[in-house]
Parts: C-alpha cells; sequence; structure tokens
C-alpha cells in the first residue's frame, strides 16, 4: 500500500514538472522546486526558504521533495 502511495505521488510530481520553472508540489502549496536560472539543477523549498544550501538534477530533486513531503514539513 505504502509503494502505491509512494508511486501515484511520484506521477503527481513528474506531471507537474515537466513543463514548469517553479514546481509546486501537488500536495502541499508550501513545498517547491525551485530551478536554476541557467543550468538543470533544482532547489527543495519549504515554505518559501532554501530546505539545504544543495542544487540536485531533476530526479534528485523530486526523490528530496517525495521525503520532505512524507515527512510532513510541508504542512
Amino acid at each position: 500500500m505504502k509503494k502505491v502511495f509512494l508511486a501515484m505521488m511520484l506521477i503527481g510530481f513528474v506531471g507537474c514538472a515537466s513543463n514548469s520553472r517553479d514546481v509546486a508540489s501537488a500536495e502541499s502549496s508550501h513545498c517547491s522546486l525551485k530551478k536554476h536560472p541557467t543550468k538543470s539543477w533544482y532547489k527543495v523549498q519549504v515554505h518559501g526558504k532554501s530546505y539545504n544550501k544543495y542544487w540536485y538534477s531533476e530526479k534528485k530533486a523530486n526523490e528530496l521533495m517525495d521525503s520532505v513531503v512524507a515527512s510532513g514539513k510541508c504542512d
């Protein structure tokens, strides 16, 4: 059941992330991905502030976003 839930969340994130510069989480408006202005790197933002100082590939940023959402930090 947990795998099905995570798969559905991932599908939602990938669908939102495909054509957008700032990607809002499907689960919560308090978390988003911020795209680097010149490169294909992303940062996870929680409540408008960077989650950490690192930039990630889109795949890794979505994985981090999934874990942040699952931990309840986006509420």
